[in-house]
């Protein structure tokens, strides 16, 4: 043999722990171990190994799908993938919720085939809410194929086209998104019987090309004639704004297609668990009469969950950031016998994303006392994301399952859209925002073998809550999901777009389609606009007014369709941005008549990143609901905000420290947002006044007030599904816009928000008394970041017990009353 091919044939891959040799009790001691030595609290939770459950189909299958089954080796199925069947069988829209790695692919591959067999004509939509999360769902598929269908022969682009035989049909599908090359794009569309796709895409491209007069209108339009399924993963990720334009984009898509000739579209919807699913179905797709499944029967392997809490350091007494311990488990914990345990990192954004992966990396190559060159590229470590492009998430995809990356950071919002099938350890830092997305990543271990995942506490109010009431975290009820399908100004605008679609005038009957309510109907139809229509919203945000971000030499486009909330607060003068490809801008101005950001490349390494520092004043623009209960009078309706940002701090990596920076010319923008407030009673002042006794000052007033807001902000994520993206807080003892009275109140900002204020008012009880029970556990005296003072706020002279007083009023009265907003 020549050298150079012993070379080749020599596996230079960096080996792994394999599931089937993963020891989770092992790990569990090295890391109790470990957390003694980094004065870290640990609370285990043991998940027991569970059996299958398994239903029974109402009708045979045809040999052209069980013959795949058997292949696959699936002789029997769960529970919840017969259930699902037989309800799609029988017609039904179906909501199907069970848990990670649950088989819910199957649960609607399987009943979508045969009625694609069934039907030659047929033809379905598989939508996700990003490109990324479609990526393994078209690997998922090619599994069902009778046999390997050349790509060549087929002038297919595998990445986004594909054929599989059953039996001897030829089915074709594949991803029709934004990235789709026109000629893939072109055979999809005419030929396609399952497109992977987005809202963005059918809002963008397909609606609007419906009525067009070439030659690809005619085979959306034949698409949409024949369009008999259509399949919504992740539906509990449509939340806020996002959630509420989706709602009307598919109110629209049924609209078109009733219009030509196909009224009886079946939606299966699916998602993690959540607060009635099948109303937030109905909301969604504004259907009624949904099939809930939600008796998962799948097996579940052994797993632990282990809350971490860093421990203080000991100069100065703060808690370390999570990434500190992370990198303490990636050494100590990580690394077996010169091999790697398969992990997946969860971070809270990109930017943090990025980072991470460079430390992680690098604490693990020097484990295995590997140089840098040879772990360099897509090799160890990786970092995968959504908004990578094309080539670079096929390269980290194909890179996972050749075995060269062992350890996958990804970003909360669970952009990872690929199964990983062979991962034995998962690392959360922090709490991702709800139970539904932590129980979403922990599932992403233990598929094959057993499993443990660590979730990282950071130093905030209800995280600080949850790790020491642990019990109360892992039994507490389904967070809730809203959005506002009913909001006026998206509907002016969908319905604007939906007369674009249909080439006609709307009718009463078409608005009541969309809003079940004869006077809001009238007032919409009389406020259609006609004419031209310019460039359509952005779904991902409430806003109409949306900037591009561009070069300032070649005037490249960086990032479209950012929404003016966004604009102001994150591209101000001086701010940093990175791109999708993890290179770093700055800021040199923003034209707010061409609504572009112009930003300069950042040559070399920077060391910080960027947060704007605003004001906001708050008025009542609308009040639409108000109940007055004697102690206070809550309120829904909307509010304008006046927003100045005046500066910005720079943040230094791996550092507490922060410079703060004025901006020579102030950004001010006006806005309205839906809003819910509560105005406090002269009583509950009163009541405040004794609580606070001798320690009582105007200042300790307005303290315990601002106190009672921080803390109920905190909690809004433990009841209703949202980030702190998606809702703002404000509160005062005098606000000149409510009367000068004392005010709690909260309103959705323009990248979200949208019903989840509402959704404040009706569950206030659950809310409060959340509030009231994370306060009175925390052992500290007089307040702290673990209760009452809350990042990025004023948190001067609060009052953790008048703090309480307010939160315990509140409660007390919400409860007698027994209402809702």
């Amino acid at each position: 043999m020549e050298p150079q091919e012993s070379a080749v044939l020599v596996d230079k891959r960096i080996p792994g722990v394999s599931s089937s040799e993963f020891d989770s009790s092992e790990i569990i001691n090295r890391l109790t171990e470990l957390s003694k030595k980094e004065r870290a609290e640990v609370y285990v939770h043991s998940i027991p190994e569970s059996e299958p459950v398994y239903g029974t189909i109402n009708e045979q299958l045809p040999e052209s799908l069980n013959a795949p089954l058997n292949r696959m080796n699936i002789t029997s199925l769960f529970t919840h993938q017969a259930d699902t069947y037989n309800a799609v069988r029988e017609k039904k829209d179906v909501v199907l919720v069970t848990e990670t790695a649950s088989g819910k692919t199957l649960s609607f591959n399987l009943p979508v085939l045969q009625g694609l067999l069934e039907d030659p004509e047929a033809r379905a939509l598989y939508i996700f809410p990003t490109k990324a999360l479609a990526d393994d769902q078209v690997e998922q598929l090619y599994r069902w194929t009778e046999e390997i269908v050349p790509d060549e022969e087929l002038e297919q682009d595998e990445w986004f086209e594909r054929t599989i035989k059953l039996g001897s049909s030829y089915l074709t599908y594949g991803r029709l998104d934004g990235d789709t090359p026109p000629g893939s794009r072109k055979r999809l569309i005419k030929n396609g019987r399952i497109l992977f796709t987005n809202p963005d895409m059918i809002h963008h491209s397909l609606l609007k090309q419906v009525q067009g007069n070439y030659q690809s209108a005619s085979q959306i339009v034949n698409l949409l004639k024949n369009l008999k399924y259509i399949v919504i993963d992740e539906m509990h990720l449509y939340r806020g704004a996002f959630g509420s334009h989706v709602s009307l984009v598919l109110r629209r898509l049924q609209k078109v297609c009733e219009e030509l000739g196909n009224p009886n579209i079946q939606f299966i919807l699916c998602s993690a668990t959540i607060d009635k699913p099948e109303v937030l179905a109905e909301e969604l797709t504004g259907k009624q009469d949904f099939a809930l499944v939600d008796n998962d029967g799948s097996a579940k392997r052994k797993r632990h969950i282990v809350f971490w809490n860093p421990g203080v350091t000991l100069d100065t007494s703060e808690r370390k950031a999570p990434i500190s311990d992370a990198l303490s488990i990636a050494e100590n914990v990580l690394v077996h016998d010169e091999r790697v345990i398969r992990t997946i990192m969860f971070q809270g954004s990109r930017l943090q994303g990025k980072v991470t992966a460079r430390s992680m990396k690098d604490v693990l190559r020097k484990k295995l006392r590997l140089n840098r060159e040879s772990v360099s590229g897509v090799q160890l470590a990786a970092f995968y994301n959504g908004m990578l492009a094309v080539d670079e998430r096929k390269q980290v995809i194909h890179a996972i399952k050749r075995s060269d990356v062992h350890l996958v950071i990804a970003t909360n919002a669970l952009e990872v859209g690929i199964d990983i099938g062979d991962l034995s350890f998962a690392i959360l830092s922090g709490y991702p925002g709800s139970k539904a997305a932590f129980s979403q990543q922990i599932g992403r271990v233990g598929r094959k073998g057993e499993g443990v995942a660590v979730m990282l506490f950071e130093d905030e109010p209800l995280q600080q809550y949850y790790m020491q009431n642990p019990k109360i975290f892992l039994e507490k009820p389904p967070e809730v999901v809203r959005i506002d399908p009913k909001n006026e100004s998206l509907l002016k605008l969908h319905l604007q777009y939906l007369q674009e679609e249909l080439g006609r005038d709307l009718t009463i009957e078409d608005i009541l389609f969309f809003v079940n309510d004869q006077r809001l109907a009238d007032l919409l139809l009389d406020e259609i606009p006609s004419g031209e229509i310019g460039e359509r919203c952005n779904l991902r945000s409430g806003s109409t007014v949306n900037y591009k971000v561009v070069t300032n030499k070649q005037h490249e486009v960086l990032l479209d369709n950012v929404d003016e909330w966004t604009a102001l607060r994150d591209f101000h003068e001086g701010a940093v941005y990175w791109n999708a490809n993890e290179k770093a801008y700055r800021v040199d101005s923003i034209n707010r008549k061409k609504h572009e950001i112009i930003v300069a490349p950042i040559r070399g390494e920077l060391e910080y990143y960027t947060q704007s520092m605003f004001k906001d004043s708050i008025s009542i623009a609308d009040e639409q609901q108000t109940i007055d209960m004697d102690e206070m009078v809550q309120s829904t309706g909307v509010l304008n905000i006046k927003r100045s940002v005046f500066g910005f701090a720079k943040n230094y990596f791996g550092k507490k420290i922060q410079e703060k920076v004025a901006l020579d010319n102030p950004l001010v923008a006006n806005f309205e947002s839906e809003g819910f407030w509560i105005v406090l009673g002269e009583d509950m002042i009163n009541e405040l006044k004794l609580t606070l006794g001798f320690d009582y000052t105007q200042e300790k007033l307005d303290g315990s007030i601002r106190a009672a807001e921080h803390v109920l902000l905190s909690v809004i994520p433990d009841t209703i599904i949202c980030d702190g993206n998606d809702i703002s807080s404000f509160s005062g003892l005098s606000m000149s816009g409510f009367g000068n009275n004392p005010v709690i109140g909260f309103f959705g900002n323009q990248s979200g928000g949208m019903g989840v204020t509402k959704a404040i008012g009706e569950h206030l009880d659950r809310l409060s008394v959340s509030a009231l029970n994370l306060l009175e556990t925390c052992s500290c005296v007089g307040g702290c970041p673990s209760c009452i003072q809350y990042p990025g706020k004023d948190n001067d002279h609060l009052s953790k017990a008048g703090g309480r007083q307010v939160l315990k009023i509140i409660a007390e009265t919400v409860t007698s009353y027994g209402v809702e907003a």
